[in-house]
């Protein structure tokens, strides 16, 4: 911990339920009661090949991140492997890593860490103009057919 005063530590927990719940950072709670202004991105488990496959895809993600940058300032996970995810998502917020960081980093295929990959693509998507995703989706359905 060295000097760091105890309000400025990243504590992650974790609730070992079926799914699990973690969490780390700001709550969504906080943002709403002191009216701060916030991008938000929840992306349900159901667009990931891991739970997919695995046959859990009851949870989500959701991501707070700062307006003015993709850093990540809170997290909060509902999945079987939600204390695995949120470690990683500590480690984020605790460097002042970026989502597009944790996009750009190459992971094995299909993990339920691919979660984060997805939700950088998403918010990417959303960024692009608002014609993009729907082309790109349609090609992605096409090319999936052949």
């Amino acid at each position: 911990f060295g000097r760091r005063r105890a309000s400025r530590l990243v504590l992650p927990w974790c609730t070992y339920t079926s799914p699990a719940v973690a969490h780390v950072g700001i709550e969504t709670r906080r943002i709403r009661e002191q009216g701060l202004e916030m991008e938000t991105l929840t992306l349900p488990l159901d667009r990931v090949d891991r739970p997919i496959l695995d046959g859990a895809t009851r949870g989500f993600l959701r991501l707070h991140l700062d307006p003015g940058s993709d850093r990540i300032v809170g997290a909060t996970v509902v999945a079987e492997d939600a204390g695995e995810i949120i470690a990683t998502l500590a480690l984020a917020i605790t460097h002042g890593l970026g989502l597009s960081a944790l996009g750009a980093t190459v992971l094995p295929y299909p993990t339920a860490a691919e979660l984060l990959k997805r939700a950088a693509d998403e918010r990417l998507l959303r960024r692009l103009a608002p014609w993009v995703p729907t082309v790109l989706a349609r090609y992605f359905r096409w090319t999936r057919r052949g």
